[in-house]
This record gives structure tokens, sequence and C-alpha cells, in this order.
């Protein structure tokens, strides 16, 4: 396709890309080729699923453009491709294998704040985020093996970042200069991290790491770190990490590897209490459920209602507590012993029924005395659903076929 081909059609708003593997020439011209130029009203520009070239310059200071999705056939993005995209904000990459990527590829593009990635996504190209300072959001899916060198130099909107268990490579400097990130987690999969890829990641204060082997690092890998950084690595694999090359200066601590989780379902009617972290020496955690005034511990979400909780954490944990009001005017009801609470808190009709995973298809209705139906919502999972603000009186609230029962808004 011919450079300038399109170039000051002002008028233009949509552009459809569906050439497979299309090049921009111009023989008598060697500077940037930009078939679009000027054309700052695109506010759509959609590249076809069997897209493979991403062609150098296409998008180049389209202002107008505020999101961009890369599809998964495309294996190559040219030169200066969205360069200058000042309106861009937000770019999905679902390209499972793209490698070659250039630099200038999203120079100037400044605005951008997210960038996502589909499931299948395997490599992260370098340079891919360089320098784009207001990235706010990035989540690296479990499909991707390796992330390339400078792939998020100086982000330094980003505040933490997870390494998925499958990535196996972290390239040089590809976290160079992120100078908010407080966390970062490493997977159990990660083999290597290149030289200065953390340096000047100066807030650092704790690293996660699921790996029983520490991941080869260069001198320079965490330069700029503080020494008081905690590393949290697996029971039993604290000498291996004070053995292994530039990690023992950090203060290496085990600790399990698990996410325990444990919070109020309702803030506004009480808090949860961590009394005791489960730990390396004792898997057993001691939760606490503090009910505010006019308000009392009910059950917690997976069916238990013992307050203090003892809890051996064995995997995965997460669970929230539920409280009820404890005034007299406003009430909870158990349906048919089947664990499916209802009560209301702040205007708000709550519904849990945790203890009986009911059916998708089943609907929550509530009804006013004189019988009519005011709200109709389809059952969304197992545990606490909010139903809507209601105005002070009384309800009847039906949860699928089980009876009705009375609920009062204050």
């Amino acid at each position: 396709m011919g450079a300038y081909a399109f170039s000051s059609c002002d008028s233009l708003t949509d552009v459809l890309f569906l050439a497979d593997n299309c090049v921009i020439f111009n023989y008598s011209y060697s500077g940037s080729l930009e078939c679009f130029k000027y054309c700052n009203n695109i506010t759509n520009f959609v590249f076809g699923e069997n897209v493979k070239y991403i062609p150098s310059n296409i998008c180049k200071g389209l202002t107008g453009l505020t999101s961009v999705t890369i599809p998964k056939s495309v294996e190559r993005i040219g030169i200066g491709s969205f360069s200058n995209c000042t309106g861009l904000r937000e770019v999905v990459i679902n390209a499972d294998s793209c490698i070659a990527f250039s630099s200038t590829s999203f120079e100037g593009c400044t605005e951008i704040e997210t960038f996502s990635f589909g499931d299948n996504v395997k490599n992260i190209p370098s340079y891919l985020c360089y320098g784009m300072n207001n990235l706010r959001s990035v989540t690296i899916p479990d499909s991707v093996i390796n992330i390339g060198e400078r792939a998020f130099y100086n982000c330094s909107g980003l505040t933490s970042i997870t390494i998925p268990d499958a990535v196996t490579n972290i390239g040089s400097a590809s976290f160079y200069g992120c100078d908010h990130i407080t966390n970062i987690i490493f997977g159990n999969g990660l083999r290597n991290i290149g030289d200065k890829a953390f340096e000047n990641c100066t807030e650092v204060v704790r690293i996660k790491s699921f790996g029983t082997e520490a991941p080869t690092v260069q001198s320079a890998t965490f330069s700029g770190m503080s020494d008081n950084v905690i590393v949290n690595v697996p029971c039993g694999s604290a000498s291996v990490y004070e053995n292994a090359a530039y990690w023992h200066r950090f203060d290496i601590q085990e600790d399990i590897m698990y996410r325990f989780e444990v919070k109020s379902s309702d803030p506004y009617c009480g808090t949860v209490e961590i009394v005791n972290a489960p730990s390396c020496d004792n898997l057993e955690a001691v939760v606490q459920a503090n009910p505010y005034h006019n308000y009392r511990f009910s059950h917690w979400t997976d069916g238990n209602n013992d307050n203090p909780r003892y809890i051996v954490v064995l995997k995965d944990t997460s669970i929230e507590a539920v409280f009820v009001p404890d005034d007299g005017n406003e009430s909870i009801n158990q349906f048919d012993n089947n664990n499916v609470n209802v009560w209301s808190s702040n205007k708000q009709i709550y519904v849990d029924y945790s203890g009986n995973c009911l059916l998708s298809k089943d609907y929550i209705c509530v009804y006013d005395l004189m019988g009519r139906q005011l709200k109709t919502e389809k059952i969304s999972e197992c545990g606490t659903q909010r139903i809507g603000e209601f105005e002070s009186g009384v309800y009847l609230v039906k949860i699928g076929n089980m009876y009705a029962y009375k609920v009062i808004v204050l």
C-alpha cells in the first residue's frame, strides 16, 4: 500500500484492516511512510483475525484512537506502528507468539493506562511498554513463558507485579526504573532474571518467590533496592536462597505459599481480625469476627459459625464473615434449614446461600405486603448477593421455590 494513501481524509472515522501481510512503500521517498497521516478523526481501527504483520507507522499520530486490539495471528509489529497516538488509553495484545517488535511501536503514547494480554499469549515482546509512565495495570496471563528485555522499562506507574508460574525467563532491564512498585511475586517456574531487570525499583518492600530453587540473578538485577527488602520463600527453602548469589543480602523469611484471606462481607457491619496468621511452624490460623454496635456475627460464608475460628491452612483459602442486625427491628430468617439467609442493612436487602449453592436458573423475587413484585434478580453465584436498595418498610423475599419470608427495612 502506498505511503500517504489516505492522508488528510478528515471525515474518516473507521478503518477495517484485513491485509494479511501488507507493507507500505514509496520508491521515491525514504522517510516516514504514513498511510493515514492527519486523519485525526479516526476513532476505530480494527485489525482482522488473519493479519500477520502490522505495518510500520500505520496508525502513527492518530490522536483519536483510545483503544486498540492486536489479534492472535500477529507475528510482527512494525516501527512506529502506533507512535504518538496520544489519546490511546488501553491496549489488548492477543498475539500468541509475537516476537518481532520495535522499541518505537508505541513511542509517545504517554497516556496508556492499561495493557491486557490474551489467555494464550506466550511471549511478551521486548520494549513492548517501554517508558509508559502512566501505565497503572498489567496482568500477565498464566500462558506467558518469556518476558522480553526492557518490556516495562521505566513504567513508573506500576505498583505491583505478579509473574505467573509458567514464566521461566525475565529479560534484562525488563522492569528497570519502575520506582513505585512495592510488591513483587515470582511464580514457581522462574529460572532466570536478567541483569538490571529490577534495577532502580527503589520502593520495593517485599518479594514473594514460590520457587523452592532460587532463580539465577546477576549482580545488578536488584541494584538500587534496599537490603531490608523481605523475601518470602517456601518453607524449608531459606538456606537455598541465602546461599544463592545476590539473594543473600535480603531478609530471607520462610512462609506458607498459600493465599489466606478473611474479611467482612459488609464492612459497615463488622470487621475480621487475624489473631494468629498461619506460618511454617504452625499452619493453624485463628480468626475473630467483630460485629459493630447493633449487629451480631451470624456465620462464615463456607457455612461454619464458630467464632473465634481455627483454620488449618492447606490450600488457598478465602472466606467472609456475615453480620446481621441485632436490634430486634431488622431480622434474619433461615429458609427450610438449608442455610439460606436473608436480612437487611443500610436500606439494602441481602441474601446468603453459601451453605446451599442454588441453581443459577433460580430467581430471587421481592414483594411488598400487597403482593406486588418489586424486584426479580437471577441468582448469580454461591455466596452473599445484594438484591438492591429499598425504602423503609416490610418486604417478602422468595428464593427459588422456597417459602417467602419477611424482612424489615428501616
